[in-house]
């Protein structure tokens, strides 16, 4: 129980005072901050005073706690959100926007995709649709996925689709890991898809991967006088196509 100030005058100096009620506020808020501990983080740390001796301190930092948002919740928000974003099993990932040789690089490709594929059984898609991958419970918005006949879609949701059997990925440097890794390793999970194209947009060079029957084959393409065979849709596609209109500095 803490002593009233005449008891702990009995016992203490004025000095001496000072400190215990010193020390009694720093019980107090360890004791408020292990009441909470699920959201503070409490670092001690040393720091020398006037004197050059040693105290220890208390430095309490706030952790991060993200909010685990349910799917129906994730579709209510995307629905009247001005920007997109991505959903990771819980996790609402906003999507940066991209820059002028993105969106010229994603646009030749979608243009040609859609001059070639006219009355065909194929149909390109822009990013505006979402794809939806059940394995990983996650909802991702390619820049170009190409489908065979009609899109498959996600218990009859106009926005989602499943059934992709060509994707391709415009490379940023903030996203080219992801999508080169944890993203591909997704989209391996569909059943159908089959070929996959990772396109840099600081030089004209293209990575593409076609599922065989042992695995995947990894393919370098460099140099605007290329041109990138593409056998899930039976069609070759021009470097010089891809990169129309950028300028690399």
């Amino acid at each position: 129980m803490p002593l009233k100030q005449h008891q702990a005058l009995d016992i203490f100096g004025f000095a001496e005072l000072k400190a215990y009620r010193a020390a009694s506020r720093i019980k107090e808020k360890i004791s408020l901050h292990n009441q909470i501990c699920d959201k503070i983080v409490l670092l001690p740390y040393s720091q020398c005073d006037a004197s050059g001796g040693l105290r220890q301190r208390l430095r309490p930092m706030i952790s991060t706690i993200s909010r685990r948002y349910s799917l129906h919740e994730y579709r209510a928000i995307a629905e009247k959100a001005e920007g997109r974003s991505e959903y990771r099993d819980g996790e609402i990932v906003p999507i940066l926007g991209g820059t002028l040789k993105h969106s010229r690089i994603s646009g030749n490709i979608l243009s040609y995709f859609t001059s070639v594929f006219r009355d065909t059984q194929f149909e390109p898609i822009n990013s505006d649709l979402r794809l939806w991958i059940p394995e990983y419970r996650r909802g991702v918005y390619p820049d170009v996925m190409i489908f065979d006949g009609e899109p498959q879609l996600n218990a009859e949701r106009l926005d989602e689709v499943l059934n992709p059997i060509l994707i391709v990925e415009v490379l940023s440097p903030s996203t080219a890991d992801y999508d080169r890794l944890s993203k591909f390793r997704m989209y391996r999970s569909i059943p159908n898809f089959s070929e996959y194209l990772l396109v840099e947009q600081d030089e004209p060079f293209v990575e593409r991967y076609s599922k065989q029957a042992e695995g995947w084959l990894l393919s370098d393409f460099s140099g605007l006088e290329l041109s990138i065979s593409l056998d899930s849709v039976a069609i070759a596609l021009s470097m010089a196509e891809i990169y129309r209109g950028v300028v690399f500095e």
